[in-house]
């Protein structure tokens, strides 16, 4: 029920589009990876469709 892309800094502007334009009702959750997973998944998150609840419990 979900996939895992990884693409470097350099294309964001490239793929962030991309996915708003051909995600097709799809719900997109993009972070960066800092190093600092709860605020990465947290404060740095974009969504793209509805928010989904997280289980931040492994942080």
């Amino acid at each position: 029920w979900s996939c895992q892309l990884a693409f470097a800094p350099e294309v964001f502007a490239q793929v962030v589009p991309w996915l708003a334009l051909n995600r097709q009702g799809l719900v997109v959750f993009l972070h960066p990876d800092t190093g600092d997973d709860l605020l990465d998944h947290t404060e740095h998150a974009i969504w793209m469709g509805a928010m989904r609840p997280l289980d931040l419990t492994g942080f």
